[in-house]
């Protein structure tokens, strides 16, 4: 599913959507949701930083992929 795909990138504001930054976090977020929904834990977790921290709703942080 493509959520920008409607997105009209020719607005000023919007045009960062198109940054190689923009596009490296939408690529790793979809690496994670394919991991995700496949329930392969490690590579979901092979998406953070080694030192990253995930931070759920409700919960304490998580630090590193172990953590994960």
């Amino acid at each position: 599913m493509n959520f920008f795909s409607n997105i009209n990138f020719s607005n000023d504001y919007l045009i960062h959507f198109n940054s190689p930054l923009f596009q490296e976090i939408k690529g790793r977020q979809q690496d994670f949701m394919k991991a995700f929904n496949a329930g392969d834990a490690a590579g979901a977790a092979s998406v953070y930083d080694p030192d990253g921290y995930f931070m759920p709703n409700g919960r304490n942080p998580v630090k590193g992929r172990s953590g994960l």
